[in-house]
C-alpha cells in the first residue's frame, strides 16, 4: 500500500539562499513565462506562476514510486480547481539564479495540461509564490526578463529614473494579491496571477458586461489540472485600476470560478487580471510592502 505523507510546502526565510536582488532572462510564450534553473544536476525549463502557491516539481521528470503524499490544503491548484495527486521528491539542491534551498522534500504534480499551454516545452517544475515572497517582483516582457529585489537594496539612480505612473496598495487573499479594478462603472476584486494568459472573470458577471464585449466566441478553458470547460471570451475594451490607471485591450475570459472562493472566512474576488493587464506597463509585486507598482515602458 502506498505511504500516505504530507509535504510542508512553505518555506521559512532561513530555509533559502536569498540573494539581494538577481536579474533572470524569461521566454515568453503566450503570455506565459519560462525560466531556466538548475535542480540536482540537471538545468531545464521551469513555469514562473505567481498563482501556483508552491514550488512544485514535474511528476513525469521527478517520479519516486510506491509514495503519494496526501492532499495538501496549501497545494497548488489550476484555475479549474485541483491539479490531482501528488507524490513527493527530496531535492538536494535547487538553484535560480543564486535564489534556491538545499535537502527539502517538495511536492511532484502531473503538469501535462500546463505543458500544452506552453506549445510542449519540457518543463522541470513550477516556481511559485512560495520562493518569490520575500522579494519585489518586476516583470518587464519588453526587455524579456524579471527582476527580483529585496526591498532595501534599491539602486537610488534606478528608483529615481523609473518614477511610478501608480503605486496601489493590496491584499494578500492566501498566496493571491487582490486589488481592486472597475469595469463599466462598477468595482471589482482580481488577483494578480502571472500564469493566467488572459483575464478571467466570474461567468455571473458576463450579462452585465456582454454589451462591451468585443470579438465574442466560444473556448476551452484549461488549467493546471485535467479538467476543461467550454467558456465565453473576448476582449474588454478598458478597465481602471483603483479608478485611476486605465489598461486598455483586455483579452478576457468568464467562467465558473467558484473554486477560488472556498477558503473560510476569505473575502470573495471576481476573478483574476493576468498577462493582458500586466504587460500593458512595467509591473512590479511587492510582496513585502504589500504593493503594486506601475512605470511607463
Amino acid at each position: 500500500m502506498a505511504q500516505a505523507k504530507k509535504i510542508d510546502t512553505k518555506f521559512r526565510p532561513e530555509d533559502l539562499a536569498l540573494p539581494p536582488r538577481l536579474t533572470a532572462p524569461i521566454k515568453l510564450i503566450d503570455g506565459l513565462m519560462v525560466v531556466e534553473a538548475e535542480i540536482d544536476g540537471r538545468r531545464g525549463a521551469f513555469f514562473l506562476d505567481t498563482g501556483a502557491s508552491s514550488f512544485v516539481l514535474n511528476k513525469a521528470r521527478f517520479a519516486m514510486p510506491g509514495t503519494m503524499a496526501a492532499p495538501n490544503p496549501t497545494a497548488p491548484m489550476g484555475v479549474n480547481g485541483s491539479v490531482g495527486a501528488m507524490s513527493y521528491y527530496q531535492v538536494g539542491r535547487f538553484d535560480w539564479e543564486g535564489l534556491g534551498f538545499q535537502n527539502k522534500e517538495v511536492p511532484t504534480v502531473d503538469l501535462t495540461q500546463v505543458e500544452k499551454k506552453l506549445n510542449g516545452t519540457p518543463l522541470l517544475g513550477i516556481i511559485g509564490y512560495n520562493l518569490l515572497n520575500q522579494y519585489a517582483l518586476t516583470l518587464d516582457y519588453r526587455a524579456g526578463r524579471v527582476e527580483l529585489r529585496r526591498p532595501g537594496t534599491e539602486d537610488a539612480a534606478a528608483t529615481a529614473a523609473a518614477v511610478p505612473l501608480l503605486t496601489v496598495p493590496f491584499t494578500l487573499r492566501g498566496h493571491l494579491p487582490v486589488l481592486p479594478f472597475t469595469l463599466a462603472g462598477q468595482t471589482y476584486d482580481l488577483a494578480l496571477d502571472t500564469g493566467a494568459q488572459s483575464n478571467l472573470l466570474d461567468e455571473q458577471l458576463a450579462p452585465a458586461l456582454a454589451s462591451r464585449l468585443r470579438k465574442s466566441s466560444q473556448a476551452t478553458l484549461a488549467g493546471a489540472g485535467s479538467a476543461t470547460r467550454q467558456v465565453v471570451q473576448g476582449q474588454l475594451p478598458e478597465m481602471q485600476l483603483a479608478g485611476k490607471l486605465a489598461f486598455r485591450r483586455q483579452r478576457t475570459v468568464f467562467s465558473d470560478i467558484s473554486h477560488l472562493n472556498k477558503t473560510p472566512g476569505a473575502a470573495s474576488i471576481q476573478g483574476i487580471a493576468g498577462y493582458p493587464m500586466l504587460s500593458q506597463y512595467r509591473t512590479t509585486i511587492d510582496y513585502v510592502n504589500k504593493q503594486l507598482i506601475l512605470t511607463s515602458w
